[in-house]
């Protein structure tokens, strides 16, 4: 059987000197076992020990710089066309075949239009791990259905039914290259790379609305480095709701019950001077029964080409409910970008139902103003957030993070305020680090799916800030042109 490895290890240990402190010595000197490796980076171990005791164990192996496990599940991209196939002078019944395509390709035709020498087609992916290779495959399926007089391809990438970022191609300077063994180089150099119009105009929108989408599956929590026990757990199920109601106008909820956990064992509470913002957030991981994640209604929109908007109003997260404004400048040639958040928050009650509570001294209202920096050296990217936070406290929060070309992202941040270390209580200021892995890297097709992990060792109410998902440059920096870049080897895949 290939991948299929077995095993024998003899150990010359007589254990002698062991035989005073137990009963259960070996009394076979040999140890069997067996490995099948499934792929590069999953593998299914067993063994059988001295003592007959059996183990199971699964080893996964991660390589950050591995942009994909093997695209064997995948379908096969369409060959670009240097004739498109015929279609009579006014038959525009191709527009219907080409998002048929598109869908089976798994990218989501949004909008389109058409002029005397130009075809611009609005997508989403919500599928390819690199958007590089979305863009390669609705350039195939273009020079598919597009008749030969349209000479230019401009395909636009929109997030949440904004556009971000345009690509615009020449079919025949593609039809020079394709076959090239260097057509991932050779095409960056021929592509016209911008910020996407803040509206794409006399286009027809072929996207229906309400778009609903329902999922359910097990998901789990840790709770990690507790001074007093390092990990905890929680095991259930939830239940997804997300509802795009317009362009850029989304209606977004998830509830969860636990079914194995030890949340309840949780007990480290309030602590420093400041108001309890955070450091009775035990109270809500106790909480086992059904409860509310979060329940959002939020709406992303262009003010120009360049200058973003979010408003974001419900149960923001577990602890807080409220109402979170974010602007960002960020053009998608620059290395660095602008924004700013302004928040009023709502404490929710430690059921995490619908009900509210109160917290003394809270600041209910809070923000920041922030700048992002792509610092072009190995994927580096810095952040600096300067404001109010929810206790009250004024100062900033330094993030950095490398962001490899698969998605896999680490970092880690510090909040420094004009809060004392004597206020703030154990661990003196806020710090943490996170991961994000990309499930694409360890199975053999394409998902834009991953695993992210916060670890905050020591929680404190210094530097407390609400948490609020889409925030927008987590939602338009990966249309970068460094991003994007990152990725383009895989453009024609």
């Amino acid at each position: 059987v290939d991948n299929l490895y077995l095993k024998a290890e003899y150990s010359s240990d007589n254990y002698e000197q062991d035989v005073k402190y137990s009963n259960t010595l070996p009394t076979n000197p040999i140890t069997y076992g067996l490995n099948y490796e499934i792929n590069d980076a999953v593998s299914i171990s067993g063994y059988q020990t001295p003592n007959l005791d059996f183990g199971l164990q699964i080893d996964l192996s991660y390589n950050p710089l591995s942009d994909s496990a093997g695209d064997y599940y995948e379908k096969a991209p369409e060959p670009f066309y240097s004739h498109p196939i015929p279609f009579e002078k006014n038959d525009f019944s191709y527009w219907e075949k080409l998002k048929k395509n598109l869908k089976d390709q798994e990218i989501q035709l949004i909008a389109y239009s058409s002029n005397k020498n130009e075809v611009i087609i609005v997508i989403e992916n919500y599928h390819y791990a690199s958007y590089a290779q979305a863009i390669g495959r609705s350039l195939r399926i273009l020079s598919k259905f597009i008749p030969s007089n349209k000479k230019n391809f401009k395909i636009i990438l929109s997030e949440v039914g904004i556009p971000i970022s345009q690509f615009t191609f020449n079919r025949d300077e593609i039809s020079s290259i394709i076959d090239a063994p260097n057509a991932e180089l050779l095409s960056r150099k021929i592509v016209a790379f911008e910020t996407a119009p803040k509206i794409v105009s006399e286009s027809i929108v072929e996207s229906k609305y309400p778009n609903v989408s329902f999922s359910t599956s097990p998901y789990y929590r840790l709770h990690l480095f507790d001074p007093d026990n390092p990990v905890y757990y929680d095991l259930g199920i939830d239940a997804s709701v997300y509802i795009q109601l317009k362009p850029g106008l989304i209606l977004n909820g998830k509830i969860e019950k636990s079914l194995l956990s030890t949340f309840d064992n949780i007990y480290r509470g309030a602590k420093g001077k400041l108001p309890n913002v955070r450091t009775n957030i035990a109270k809500y991981l106790n909480e086992l029964d059904t409860r509310i994640t979060n329940l959002t209604v939020s709406s992303y929109f262009k003010y120009t080409k360049n200058l973003y908007g979010r408003i974001s109003y419900g149960y923001l997260e577990e602890m807080y409910a409220g109402i979170s404004n974010e602007i960002l400048y960020a053009p998608t040639n620059s290395k660095v970008n602008f924004g700013a958040e302004i928040n009023y928050v709502k404490p929710r009650d430690f059921d995490q139902l619908l009900s509210f509570r109160t917290v003394p001294g809270l600041s209910k209202i809070n923000g920041h103003i922030s700048a992002y920096w792509d610092m072009n050296y190995y994927n580096y990217l810095s952040q600096i957030d300067v404001g109010k936070y929810m206790a009250g406290d004024i100062g900033s929060t330094i993030t950095l993070k490398r962001q490899f070309a698969n998605g896999t992202t680490i970092g880690g941040f510090f909040t420094i305020t004009d809060a004392s270390a004597e206020e703030f209580g154990e661990g003196s200021f806020d710090k943490g680090f996170f991961l994000k892995l990309p499930i694409n890297s360890i199975v053999p097709y394409q998902t834009r799916s991953s695993i992210y992990e916060l670890v905050r060792p020591i929680q404190g109410d210094g530097g407390a800030r609400v948490n609020v998902a889409g925030r927008l440059h987590d939602v338009v920096n990966g249309f970068s042109s460094s991003q994007i870049q990152n990725g383009w080897s895989r453009i024609w895949r």
